[in-house]
């Protein structure tokens, strides 16, 4: 597959000239645009508050206390528990994304939850907190905060949003060429909607930290799956190592990670905090190797997984693809193909387990959400899951699809095309953590 010229000041462009979806890969120290290097996780366990977990048939309680619980009167303390530890299994939601939109002479942010309790509201590096009644205004009940006049925190125009420059007209639209089709703000355009990675868009979002009741959040979430996955966790529940490859496309290669860009707050892609999160809780040394390549395709995938994936012998291989799939044959030919992945390392790898991933929600006002693809993935992967032993379905779609029913798409896009910002990254790895981990039974 052609990869289209870098335009340097956006670093991983996140489109792909082929296909225009997915991401260019960011170079490594070689020169070589490939997935991230083999590394390892040996962090301890980490204690907290929680109570003991009582045991109950086929399932361990792993060795591991933290508190889910906030109190009212919390500060905030954000740690690395708190991006991958799922939003829906306590009472605070960390640093959750939004942006202020104007809109008919107002300027909102929409929020996911009702808040009970707003404990800050930062700016995209973290570091600058707003002030309330300064900055933004909450009232009690209200999902929305308003920006008053004289606010320091930045908002979107829905003209922005759209592709408008300041000068009347648009920006330029996308070809693929990414040293011309950006202005000098770093933007461009799929029809009427504004596609940017840079510091225009990451600097509008905010990230707010409130208390609020879970029960309200009634999204598709991960449920524990680890029966389906034994190997694995005994492994995880006997302290041994686990190694572990992510394959795929742009997301998981970590495309708009604001750490691939050393850039603040530096968030890992959500591999790297899925790995983090196991050796926490479990106390295993966690092998990572992710050779995930921006822009590609399941036959992609399925003609290079010798290379890209068994010649590693992982014990849990961890798949997702299907974002640039439209041109190949849609939902069916993406499922056609991870079963001869699948198959492929069972055949090779026996003792390997796999977790398949559908990919987040495009971007429809751009087309980037077609009805014969993303929708479609889910049914699919499930269905494959049900079909074969040792593998396990994760659904992002119908989440995100929850998600943006409450929230803006650049709420939770590091691009407002195809590709999630860090909140959305920090959502994938809840949603693995979830499957591999009851956190239920922690409370």
């Amino acid at each position: 597959m052609k990869r289209g010229k870098f335009f340097k000041a956006l670093g991983c462009a996140g489109i792909c000239l082929a296909l225009l979806s997915g991401c260019a890969t960011v170079p490594d120290a070689s020169g070589t645009h490939q997935g991230t290097a083999s590394s390892v996780d040996t962090a301890a366990p980490q204690t907290g508050s929680a109570p003991s977990v009582a045991q109950t048939p086929g399932y361990v309680s792993p060795d591991w206390e933290y508190d889910l619980i906030a109190e009212e009167n919390m500060q905030y303390d954000y740690q690395i528990e708190d991006q991958f530890i799922p939003f829906w299994e306590r009472n605070v939601m960390y640093n959750e994304a939004a942006c202020f939109i104007e809109e008919n002479g107002n300027i909102s942010a929409k929020l996911l939850c009702t808040p009970l309790k707003i404990v800050c509201v930062r700016d995209w590096s973290l570091k600058q907190e707003y002030e309330e009644g300064k900055d933004y205004i909450w009232e009690e009940g209200s999902r929305t905060l308003i920006r008053p006049e004289g606010s320091s925190i930045p908002y979107f125009t829905l003209g922005q949003l759209a592709g408008d420059n300041e000068q009347g007209g648009k920006v330029p639209a996308f070809t693929g060429d990414y040293q011309a089709d950006f202005d000098e703000q770093g933007r461009s355009r799929f029809g009427n909607v504004l596609y940017c990675v840079g510091e225009y868009l990451y600097s509008r979002q905010i990230n707010i930290t409130y208390i609020y009741d879970p029960q309200e959040f009634t999204g598709p979430t991960a449920v524990y799956q680890g029966d389906k996955l034994p190997k694995t966790m005994e492994k995880l529940n006997n302290g041994e190592e686990l190694n572990v490859v992510f394959y795929g496309d742009s997301i998981p290669y970590g495309c708009e990670a604001s750490s691939m860009y050393n850039r603040e707050p530096k968030q890992a892609p959500y591999p790297q905090l899925f790995r983090t999160g196991l050796g926490r809780i479990f106390g295993s040394r966690i092998g990572l190797r992710n050779t995930a390549v921006g822009g590609t395709t399941s036959a992609w995938g399925l003609e290079n997984i010798d290379e890209k994936l068994i010649k590693y012998k992982p014990d849990l291989a961890v798949i997702l693809f299907g974002g640039n799939d439209d041109g190949i044959g849609g939902a069916a030919a993406t499922c056609k193909n991870m079963r001869a992945m699948i198959e492929r390392i069972q055949a090779e790898l026996p003792n390997c387990e796999i977790i398949i991933m559908s990919t987040i929600v495009g971007n429809e006002a751009a087309g980037f959400n077609t009805p014969t693809l993303k929708p479609l993935l889910t049914d699919g992967f499930n269905q494959i899951a049900e079909d074969y032993q040792g593998v396990v379905s994760i659904d992002i779609y119908n989440l995100h699809s929850y998600m943006l029913k409450s929230k803006n798409y650049v709420d939770l896009s590091g691009n407002n095309i195809n590709h999630p910002n860090d909140y959305m990254i920090r959502v994938h790895a809840m949603q693995l953590m979830a499957a591999l981990v009851d956190f239920s039974r922690m409370k």
